[in-house]
C-alpha cells in the first residue's frame, strides 16, 4: 500500500515539475496549446499545461547579423557592380515572426538582395559608389516597411564596398 501511494506521489512530482519552463535571457519560446496558438513565454519561470501545451519554436531576441558578401547588380546606366552589404536586425514580434515567415534569415537575405538590387538599378555607377551612406539609409527604409510584418526591426545597414567588375 505503501509503495503505491510512494508510486503515485513520485508520479505527480514528476508531472508538477516537468510543467515549469524556464525561458533564458533574449529568448522567446512560442507555445501550442491542442496545436493552435497559446502564448508567447518570454524571459522568466512559467507553467504549461502537461500533455495540452507544447513550445514549438525558441526565438532569439538578441540583435542578430546578416552578411551578403560580393552580390552582383547592374546600375541605371548598364555597368555590372559588385557589393557587400551587412544588415542588423532582431525580432521584436516572436509570434509574427514563427508564423508569418519560414526561415527568417533566408527570407530577409532574398529581400535585402532584392531591395538593394532595385536601388541600385535605379542609380548611375559613379553615383551608387560615391554613396554608400545614403545607399544604406533608403535600403533600411525600405526594407523596414516590408519585414514590420515579419516581427522584425532592422537596426542597422550599411553597405561595406560597392565597385564595378
Amino acid at each position: 500500500m505503501i509503495a503505491v501511494v510512494v508510486i503515485i506521489f513520485v508520479a505527480v512530482l514528476l508531472l508538477i515539475v516537468s510543467s515549469i519552463v524556464i525561458v533564458p535571457a533574449d529568448t522567446a519560446y512560442i507555445v501550442e496549446r491542442l496545436g493552435t496558438f497559446h502564448a508567447v513565454y518570454r524571459e522568466g519561470y512559467h507553467f504549461t499545461t502537461p500533455f495540452l501545451d507544447k513550445i514549438v519554436a525558441k526565438i532569439s531576441l538578441a540583435k542578430q547579423d546578416l552578411v551578403l558578401d560580393r552580390e552582383m547588380t547592374v546600375s541605371a546606366d548598364g555597368t555590372q557592380l559588385r557589393y557587400s552589404v551587412f544588415v542588423a536586425f532582431r525580432v521584436i514580434d516572436p509570434e509574427k515572426s514563427h508564423y508569418s515567415v519560414t526561415g527568417i534569415r533566408m527570407s530577409l537575405s532574398q529581400l535585402t538582395r532584392s531591395t538593394a538590387n532595385s536601388i541600385i538599378g535605379h542609380l548611375p555607377a559613379g553615383e551608387a559608389s560615391d554613396s554608400l551612406v545614403a545607399l544604406g539609409k533608403t535600403t533600411k527604409k525600405a526594407l523596414s516597411a516590408a519585414v514590420e510584418q515579419w516581427g522584425l526591426l532592422i537596426e542597422d545597414i550599411s553597405f561595406s564596398e560597392l565597385y564595378q567588375i
